[in-house]
């Protein structure tokens, strides 16, 4: 089928082949972009019916790691889908090459369970997950793909035949999450949990319970076995309820593996007898910790200092004694002086530390005692001298606290090309389809977001809404928007459309408006 146009798409190079469908790499015209082409087997009018359901409830899947529909169809006597081309291949591809470390691994897991979680909350489940429906791109990212296609076509699991399945049991999320188990057992041991080798007796009978991963590969951590053999019950009840169950209680059991060797000093520690405990309440300063050294020398400048203020007083004291006793009158002993000579030399220290090692010597000469000497005599005018000499040190530390530094995640820019308008273009009297291409820079920077598009002079009508993902690299992203006609009353023309790309946190990166003249509901 080689050079084969289906429409717009001429198949150019096959990219898979599986039992009832062949996957080909094609070129869309004329958009020029690669896409890749899923052709079914003939099948019957009620599968292929099955088909085409299956492609819209597909399509109409929004998230990150859901590989997108873009187009479905038939041609002759065969039905096709057309999505995303992603030339890094699958898991299965990826596998082959080099086995996948444990950070890796911890990377794709919770992507795949993510995907799995999301379509089944809107009533879709995989019933068939392989590693080659898992696809991944250059940037390491997981892209889940082929959602209810087994049970579509009414054919059995190929690889991970859960027991239920061969009770002939309908598949439901517990079924997603053996095969996610066993995607995982895959990527741990580099086989699959059951041969599929060996005849399907054996495999029923006597191998439902594969050997612990760690039994096969050593390097393992043994706290991932339980976690994998669970997913992998034979009775669905004893599973994980939802693939994002597996996922969380895999990065437990991988935290816990890491922080094992930092837990057994603190175990020994607290090991040590009772009597040596410290009961004694200390302050201890977040600021700093400076070594003993240092608050010695502290104290010995706060000593040096307390002395000299006593000296300095005593000195005030014996000049003050003095001083009258020089100028005093002839004496008088009918008459009794009492003068009395208050000084009061009042220091106010203000001690504020410094965040520096250099210990910081007291400035205040004076003590906090207020001292009080009164001479009196009734023989002479000696005047009565009262010193006070009032120190007031007000120590005001004032710590200034440096704010918490955070290491800042280093995103890379991403360089955005304008969107412009390429083809495939479709309208009809309520919808609009589009395509636009753009190139994003850097080209491994994985998924970016979505892109929407929206048309002012009709958005109260919109009815529905497709959204585009943007991946990184030259691309064509393809967006619609349909209204409900019956409720506008004439036509309606619109001069402007407004594409806006947001990331998967619902941030804008861009938004573009650009003119684009349109006649609904005529």
């Amino acid at each position: 089928m080689i050079g084969q146009l289906l429409g717009d798409y001429e198949l150019q190079q096959e990219a898979g082949r599986g039992p009832s469908a062949t996957v080909y790499v094609a070129r869309q015209h004329p958009v020029e972009r690669y896409v890749a082409v899923k052709i079914f087997e003939p099948q019957s009018r009620e599968v292929s019916n099955r088909l085409r359901e299956l492609s819209s409830a597909m399509a109409d899947l929004d998230h990150t790691h859901v590989l997108p529909v873009y187009d479905s169809g038939r041609w002759q006597d065969r039905y096709y889908w057309v999505m995303r081309y992603m030339p890094a291949g699958s898991l299965k591809t990826r596998l082959g090459k080099q086995r996948l470390t444990l950070e890796e691994i911890d990377r794709v897991l919770p992507q795949i369970a993510s995907a799995l979680d999301y379509a089944q909350q809107r009533g879709l489940v995989h019933g068939d997950l392989k590693l080659t429906d898992v696809l991944i791109d250059h940037a390491g990212q997981a892209f889940v793909t082929d959602f209810g296609a087994a049970v579509a076509l009414s054919r059995p699991a190929e690889t991970y035949q859960t027991p239920e399945l061969r009770r002939g049991e309908t598949p439901d999320a517990r079924t997603d999450v053996y095969g996610l188990g066993a995607i995982l057992y895959e990527l741990l041991t580099l086989r699959p949990p059951l041969d599929p080798r060996a005849p399907a007796e054996e495999r029923a009978n006597r191998r439902l319970v594969p050997p612990a991963p760690s039994t096969l590969n050593s390097k393992l951590p043994r706290t991932l076995d339980a976690v994998v053999l669970q997913a992998l019950a034979v009775d669905p009840d004893q599973r994980y309820a939802t693939p994002g169950d597996l996922a969380e209680a895999y990065v437990q059991a991988r935290v816990g593996k890491k922080t094992t060797p930092v837990a057994a000093p603190i175990a020994a520690a607290t090991a040590a007898p009772a009597a040596a405990v410290d009961t004694r309440v200390r302050r201890v300063s977040v600021r700093r910790a400076e070594p003993e050294k240092k608050n010695r020398w502290r104290m010995a400048g706060l000593i040096g200092g307390v002395l000299i203020g006593l000296l300095v007083i005593i000195g005030v004291i014996a000049l003050a004694s003095q001083t009258p006793a020089a100028v005093a009158p002839a004496p008088r002993p009918t008459e009794t002086l009492r003068p009395t000579a208050t000084l009061m030399p009042t220091t106010t220290p203000t001690a504020r530390p410094s965040p520096s090692n250099t210990p910081t010597m007291p400035t205040s000469t004076a003590t906090s005692e207020s001292i009080e000497l009164t001479a009196t005599s009734t023989i002479a005018p000696m005047p009565i001298a009262t010193l006070t000499t009032v120190a007031v040190p007000t120590a005001t530390p004032r710590a200034t606290q440096t704010a918490p530094r955070f290491l800042p995640t280093v995103t890379p820019a991403l360089s955005i090309a304008p969107l412009t308008l390429a083809f495939p273009r479709s309208e009809g009297r309520g919808n609009l389809s589009l395509a636009f291409q753009t190139n994003i820079l850097p080209a491994n920077a994985g998924v970016i977001g979505t892109l929407s598009m929206a048309v002012p002079a009709v958005e109260p009508f919109v009815l529905d809404r497709t959204l585009a993902q943007v991946g990184s690299g030259d691309q064509v992203l393809r967006v619609a928007v349909a209204i409900n006609c019956g409720k506008v009353t004439e036509p309606i023309t619109s001069q402007q459309i407004i594409l806006t790309l947001r990331d998967e946190t619902g941030k804008v990166l861009l938004t573009q408006p650009l003119e684009y003249e349109k006649r609904w509901c005529e």
